[in-house]
């Protein structure tokens, strides 16, 4: 809205390619937000913590405070991956998308001559 770029194509492209990437991109921001807050967030961790919270037998309060702390855990590493993997892409993907639109304009300048010149 902001760059006053097309709404209907940036929702577009959001459907179509979150379904996708969310597969990759969620999974290892996750990983490397959990070796940043220092926490083993495998699938088994997950796994077996979320066992314990079905499975529990004794007061609900119990079970609840571990699905509170694996859901924090989650959290908590979800945004600080996302957040070191932002710091690092952000940069990179601007710089290849500036020479991408710079190389654009110099190619289109090139063939608008090779237009007039004929």
């Amino acid at each position: 809205f902001l760059l006053r770029g097309s709404k209907i194509g940036a929702t577009l492209g959001t459907l179509i390619t979150n379904p996708v990437t969310i597969l990759f991109i969620y999974p290892a921001q996750c990983w490397v937000g959990s070796r940043i807050i220092g926490k083993n967030l495998s699938y088994e961790t997950i796994s077996n913590n979320m066992d314990q919270v079905i499975n529990h037998t004794g007061p609900w309060y119990e079970a609840y405070s571990v699905l509170v702390a694996q859901g924090m855990d989650i959290v908590l590493s979800f945004f600080a991956g996302g957040a070191l993997l932002t710091l690092i892409m952000t940069p990179l993907t601007y710089f290849v998308i500036l020479s991408m639109i710079r190389n654009y304009i110099k190619m289109k300048a090139l063939r608008r001559e090779q237009k007039s010149g004929i």
